[in-house]
C-alpha cells in the first residue's frame, strides 16, 4: 500500500467535475469496458483445463456457461496504487490531460464487507497472473470440479450446493484476475455483483451502473494529482473541491515527463 495510504482513480476533466460536484462514484459493468480480455483469463483457462478430462466436460462447461449467465458481469470501479503513473495518464486520463483523484483506503475500507451475496461491494487488490501461473492456480479447480461428481452425496441438495460454491467462486475470482501484462497498473477495484441501476450510453452499447455515495467528502477524497497536460491553476482545483466539501485534499502538478 503506498505510504500516502490514498487509491487513485485516473479520469478525464468531465469527470473529475461530475464526482465532485454529484459527490458520487460509478460502479460500471466491467464487462463493457475498453479490455476485450477483462474476465475472460480464468474461465477460459478452465474451460481448457476441464476439456481433457472426459466425455463429461461438456456438461462441466454447460454449468459454468448457466453461472454466468445467472449471476451476471460484475460492476467495478477502478484504482490504482500509483497517483502519478504515464501509462496511466495515457490510458485512462484524455493522454495526460486529466487528473486522478486519491481516495483515501481508510473511507473507503469502512463501507466494505466480503462478498458473500450479490449486492454486497468488496474492495479487491487485482492479482497479475501469468499464463503459466493462471493455468497453475486453477488446475486444481478445474479438477475439483469433475472429481466433485464421484462423490457420494446422501442428500441431492448437499450435492447441488457444493456445485454451486464451486461455480459461484469460478465467477466471483474471474474479475479479480488480470494478465501480468498489466500489472504496473497496481489495481484495486470497488466491485460488487448486482445489476446496474441506471444505463448510460456509449458509443456502441448501454452500459450498467450503481452510484456509490461520498457521504463525507472531507474525508473521502485526500489527493488529487493533475495530469501532465492539465492547464488548470492548483489554487482554482483547490477551491472548486474545497465549495463542493471536500476541504481535505491536497492537490498537486504531475511529475511525469511527457513527450
Amino acid at each position: 500500500m503506498p505510504h500516502d495510504d490514498c487509491l487513485y482513480h485516473y479520469c478525464s476533466t468531465q469527470t473529475f467535475h461530475a464526482i465532485v460536484d454529484s459527490k458520487t462514484i460509478r460502479l460500471s459493468s466491467l464487462a463493457l469496458s475498453n479490455d476485450s480480455l477483462e474476465g475472460k483469463i480464468v474461465p477460459e483457462t478452465v474451460r481448457k483445463l476441464i476439456k481433457p478430462l472426459g466425455k463429461e466436460h461438456e456438461e462441466l462447461l454447460s454449468e459454468i456457461k448457466v453461472t454466468e449467465d445467472h449471476l451476471g458481469n460484475a460492476l467495478g470501479f477502478c484504482l490504482s496504487e500509483a497517483g502519478d503513473l504515464l501509462s496511466q495518464w495515457r490510458g485512462y486520463a484524455m493522454d495526460g490531460m486529466g487528473l486522478s483523484i486519491g481516495f483515501s483506503r481508510k473511507y473507503l475500507d469502512q463501507f466494505m464487507i466480503p462478498i458473500n451475496r450479490t449486492d454486497e461491494i468488496e474492495l479487491n487488490k487485482v492479482e497479475y497472473f501469468t499464463d503459466a501461473k493462471v493455468i497453475a492456480e486453477f488446475e486444481g479447480f478445474a479438477k475439483a470440479l469433475d472429481a466433485d461428481k464421484a462423490n457420494n452425496y446422501a442428500d441431492v441438495r448437499q450435492y447441488i450446493r457444493s456445485r454451486q460454491s464451486y461455480m459461484y467462486g469460478l465467477h466471483r475470482q474471474k474479475f479479480r484476475v488480470k494478465s501480468d501484462a498489466f500489472k504496473e497498473e497496481q489495481e484495486w477495484r470497488l466491485l460488487t455483483f448486482r445489476k446496474g441501476d441506471f444505463f448510460r450510453p456509449a458509443s456502441n452499447c448501454l452500459i450498467p451502473y450503481i452510484e456509490f455515495s461520498l457521504d463525507d467528502p472531507a474525508a473521502a477524497i485526500t489527493k488529487v494529482v493533475l495530469g501532465p497536460k492539465h492547464v488548470t491553476p492548483t489554487e482554482v482545483v483547490e477551491e472548486f473541491l474545497k465549495k463542493s466539501g471536500f476541504t481535505n485534499a491536497d492537490v498537486s502538478q504531475s511529475r511525469a515527463s511527457y513527450r
